[in-house]
């Protein structure tokens, strides 16, 4: 483990940059992880205050809306994830040491952005924060995004399990380009279930559909199977909060820790927002997927005929006609 820690601090002083233009993009990168493993090398033998002060002053002021956008806006927060991150390094290993050893991130992220680029028409504009984190993949405002590498590391092939999601997080940050001089909507749960349904879809299109579509709502296949067989029940309880616009209510149906209900799945507005794109599509044609991305979100649901197959009407929701 020390000798993984050696060589990812050999590869940050051979590459010590912290911020780079990716070639062909309107893409930078910024290494925080670089200063992460700096200190974590250079301070491990020195007390646990010292280097959590080091942390404080070199890596979570500097980055604060990033760390805060990753829940640990609160430096007392920011200082347990560094301990942690600290005693990683002591009694197993480094995460996301073997990303830093194989990813060439500025090559990855030039041939997926250019690409999603072709595939939608957008060029993709936002800075990506590499950091080593307690928790969560990836995310961000679309402007400013954040990639924990430290999610990675107990994966079989982690540098493609890393390229796999990225076509997702583009999804998002090319979606408002669509929304552009339309009247602004406002945020609901049906909102959220489109846009995370149709940035999901969208990966599983971008990797021409290699990838089951359990896959890509990182379900298990077995947590897909419990989703299909449970459909008519998570729809008919998801429906009548569709236009609910209270994050705190949404929340039960988007973070992977919270369950609408007692032995239900988390995340299942990712599987609604997914079966609604699957079925616009077969209405529509496989291609048709470009055009959820330049509609309304009301209009996807009416147009993809979804809740007919289940009985329901339209009638709780409010919105255009």
């Amino acid at each position: 483990m020390i000798s993984d820690l050696k060589r990812a601090y050999a590869d940050v002083r051979t590459h010590p940059r912290l911020r780079e233009a990716v070639p062909d993009t309107d893409i930078e990168l910024v290494h925080v992880y670089k200063q992460q493993i700096k200190l974590l090398h250079e301070l491990l033998d020195r007390p646990p205050t010292v280097f959590l002060d080091q942390m404080v002053e070199t890596v979570y002021r500097p980055h604060y809306a990033m760390w805060n956008m990753l829940q640990l806006g609160d430096e007392s927060e920011f200082r347990e994830g560094c301990a942690r991150l600290r005693e990683d390094v002591v009694h197993s290993q480094l995460p996301g040491l073997r990303m830093i050893h194989q990813c060439d991130f500025s090559r990855h992220f030039s041939e997926i952005s250019q690409r999603v680029e072709r595939l939608l028409g957008f060029r993709p504009r936002c800075a990506w924060h590499l950091v080593l984190a307690p928790h969560s993949d990836m995310g961000g405002d679309r402007v400013n995004m954040w990639a924990n590498l430290a999610r990675f590391w107990k994966r079989d092939d982690p540098v493609q399990d890393f390229r796999f999601l990225l076509p997702h997080e583009f999804g998002h940050i090319v979606l408002p380009r669509f929304w552009e001089g339309r009247e602004p909507m406002a945020f609901t749960l049906l909102v959220l279930c489109i846009e995370e349904g149709l940035c999901s879809f969208f990966n599983y299109e971008y990797w021409r559909r290699q990838f089951s579509p359990a896959k890509n709502l990182l379900y298990s296949d077995e947590e897909w199977t419990w989703c299909l067989e449970n459909e008519r029940h998570i729809v008919e309880r998801v429906t009548p909060e569709f236009d609910v616009g209270n994050y705190a209510r949404i929340a039960k149906y988007h973070q992977g820790n919270q369950h609408p209900w007692p032995g239900a799945l988390s995340r299942l507005a990712y599987f609604v927002g997914f079966r609604i794109c699957q079925h616009y599509v077969s209405l529509h044609g496989e291609t048709s997927w470009r055009d959820i991305f330049a509609q309304s979100p009301l209009a996807t649901l009416r147009k993809s005929r979804y809740l007919e197959t289940f009985g329901l009407t339209l009638d709780l929701i409010d919105g255009e006609p």
